[in-house]
C-alpha cells in the first residue's frame, strides 16, 4: 500500500498530532532480530523493553511545516472541546484506511 517506509510513517503524521506531539522520525526494525531470545510479543507483563529500544534506535528525520503542525493542532483542540473524550477522525487522506473495529467512534 506504501511505496516506502518514509510514506507509511507520514501516513501517521497527521493522526498524531494532538495537544503536544507529532511525528519527527521513523525506523525500520526487525524486532525478530533486535530483541533476541526476548519474546514481546507474547508477554503477560508491560514490555517497556521494547519502547526503550525503539526510542533508542536510530532514526531518520522527517521534515515539517511548522505552520502546516500548528493548524492541525489548532483544528485538534477545537475538536476536543468541542467533544470531550472522543477522538477525531476527519484525517486527510483516510478514504485509504482499513476499517475500525466495531465500538470505536
Amino acid at each position: 500500500m506504501f511505496a516506502t517506509p518514509r510514506a507509511l510513517a507520514l501516513s501517521y503524521f497527521d493522526p498524531y498530532i494532538d495537544f503536544t506531539g507529532r511525528v519527527t522520525g521513523y525506523a525500520v526494525v526487525d524486532l525478530r532480530d533486535a530483541m533476541g531470545d526476548y519474546d514481546w510479543r507474547l508477554a503477560d507483563t508491560n514490555v517497556w523493553k521494547v519502547e526503550r529500544m525503539l526510542l533508542d534506535y536510530p532514526h531518520r528525520r522527517i521534515a515539517s511545516s511548522d505552520r502546516r503542525v500548528d493548524a492541525l493542532r489548532a483544528r485538534y483542540r477545537a475538536f476536543r472541546d468541542a467533544l470531550p473524550g472522543r477522538k477525531p477522525i476527519y484525517y486527510r487522506r483516510r478514504d485509504r484506511w482499513t476499517e475500525l473495529p466495531r465500538g470505536i467512534p
